[in-house]
């Protein structure tokens, strides 16, 4: 979104001749202590601690100590959970589309932001750097990649919009959703747990809360496809539907499954098939699912990727 389209924007803009921006509406409405916030906010400072890089904002030494001990000193765990920004936590905003499309512009910048700041701090070290969907509205985080080694799942195969819609993961596979994530864009995060899903109303229920389905969604296969193939009310980059627990979905109407599937599967088509349209890209829409291949469902088996042996 250009801060142009904002309505707060057109509404201040409209009473002003000329074509006033969005420098012109800075300049009338923050002060220099303002800009200065939001400069370190833009580019943050960090603390190198036992070999961990903190945003500077969250750092303390004594709180540092417990997450060091809890997590093992596992950098990647530690970087993953102290380093995050819920954008609504620090931004008064209401829910409308207008101010989620622009909540969604605001986390883009900062991740390039954050991306820039931390090359220039540590320019030996790799980061990622991601901007998620989350059900608290868009974060963003970041953690340190070991040099060479790309995060655990997120290569080219699982996002490449040819490559499979639908991919399995070892329930006992070591992974954060944000090691999943490519290193741009706003990707929209929906995880479920298939224990939650053992019948078609629980997977409409999870469905219906991870992707904020409007009220008029009608509570059967269809409607799934249909709201799955618009989500105009949750632009993103991209769209990931991480299943936990597998084996359980749908295990007490199996004979349904099968609807599960093609409604899935057309929304993965429909979103990767857009960059036909004019003017518009393809829009990659993958499923994650953690159990042991065996654990499957038969038809989940026609066409998903195996990541059990790497």
């Amino acid at each position: 979104m250009d801060p142009e389209e904002y309505p707060e924007i057109q509404r201040w803009a409209a009473g002003l001749r000329g074509a006033p921006d969005h420098v012109h509406f800075l300049t009338r409405h923050c002060t220099l202590g303002q800009w200065l916030a939001l400069g370190r906010a833009l580019w943050p400072r960090f603390v190198l601690d036992r070999g961990c890089v903190v945003w500077g904002r969250v750092y303390d030494r004594e709180g540092f100590d417990e997450w060091y001990r809890c997590l093992g000193g596992d950098t990647h765990r530690i970087e993953a959970t102290l380093n995050r920004l819920v954008l609504r936590d620090v931004i008064d905003c209401g829910d409308g589309a207008d101010d989620n499309a622009a909540l969604h512009e605001v986390a883009r910048t900062v991740e390039r932001s954050w991306r820039a700041a931390l090359s220039a701090a540590y320019p030996r070290r790799a980061f990622e750097v991601v901007a998620t969907d989350t059900d608290d509205g868009p974060v963003v985080s970041f953690f340190s990649v070991p040099s060479g080694e790309p995060p655990p799942i997120g290569d080219d195969g699982l996002w490449g919009l040819d490559g499979p819609w639908l991919n399995v993961f070892p329930r006992t596979e070591s992974m954060t959703v944000a090691a999943a994530l490519p290193a741009t864009g706003m990707t929209h995060v929906a995880r479920m747990d298939a224990c939650d899903m053992t019948d078609p109303d629980g997977v409409f229920g999870q469905f219906w809360e991870k992707f904020r389905f409007p009220d008029y969604f009608g509570w059967n296969w269809s409607a799934l496809l249909d709201c799955l193939r618009d989500l105009n009310w949750l632009p993103a980059d991209r769209y990931m539907v991480v299943i936990d627990n597998a084996g359980a979905l749908l295990s007490g109407a199996v004979e349904e499954l099968h609807l599960f599937v093609r409604a899935l599967e057309g929304a993965a088509e429909a979103w990767a098939n857009s960059r036909a349209k004019p003017g518009r890209t393809g829009v990659p829409f993958k499923v994650l699912l953690f159990c042991e291949p065996g654990e499957l469902p038969g038809d989940l088996h026609r066409t998903w990727r195996d990541h059990s042996t790497g």
